[in-house]
């Protein structure tokens, strides 16, 4: 995986199967105050509607590309 060389915290979830995990960059997780094994919740609009989805910080990674990052 590409950001398997820049992960510094934690590990990259297996996207093979559906899973609760996500990773996020570093400034993202810094921005809302998050750790690794936090609870993020994400808010989608499905058909018109507001559907919440949570998640947790399984991984932190850092590129140094700010458009990654």
């Amino acid at each position: 995986c590409f950001l398997n060389q820049y992960l510094i915290q934690g590990v990259i979830p297996k996207f093979e199967t559906e899973n609760d995990s996500i990773i996020l960059s570093k400034n993202t997780a810094k921005n809302l105050n998050a750790s690794i094994g936090d609870k993020i919740s994400a808010f989608f609009i499905i058909n018109g509607n507001p559907k919440q989805r949570n998640y947790f910080l399984s991984g932190i990674y850092e590129t140094g590309l700010d458009k990654i990052d």
